[in-house]
């Protein structure tokens, strides 16, 4: 197994997810947000097996990226499976917020509720979705929505 700096835990104890306002998110947050989804559409489309059991301490962070260790030895995957790993990581986020006692950013809410409640089959290519755009250009999602409504 590789070096790991830190495990997610650890990290959030020493970043936080978003500005003090709660109006942008921390770019290193949402890159280690979109390398955990690849990890987990890697585990059940590829290896077609679920984590099992996702947390703070088994997601570690090598050269600033994240990867997904200590996988469940059972490879067999029920449909509710995928639902698990992903409600995992929406919960996981969401608990980081409460840790710090701010208030988790809208966009990043209703992510994390989408994530939670779509079947998994739906989630291609979740790592394009606006949220995750917005912060490349410096601007809130829904500035992002109100200029592609305006220019659509």
């Amino acid at each position: 197994m590789e070096h790991y700096e830190q495990n997610f835990k650890q990290w959030l104890q020493e970043n936080y997810p978003s500005d003090q306002q709660g109006k942008y998110l921390n770019p290193e947050f949402l890159q280690i947000l979109r390398d955990i989804l690849r990890g987990i559409d890697y585990l059940h489309r590829v290896k077609k097996r679920c984590h099992g059991k996702l947390s703070e301490t088994n997601i570690v962070i090598v050269n600033g990226r994240a990867k997904i260790t200590g996988m469940v030895n059972d490879i067999s995957k029920t449909y509710l499976d995928d639902y698990s790993d992903y409600k995992h990581l929406s919960t996981i986020v969401r608990r980081s917020f409460k840790t710090e006692q701010h208030d988790i950013p809208t966009e990043l809410k209703l992510f994390l509720t989408y994530i939670s409640k779509t079947e998994p089959s739906r989630l291609l290519n979740i790592e394009n979705h606006p949220i995750f755009l917005s912060q490349l250009n410096g601007s809130s999602i829904s500035e992002l929505l109100l200029l592609d409504f305006c220019t659509g």
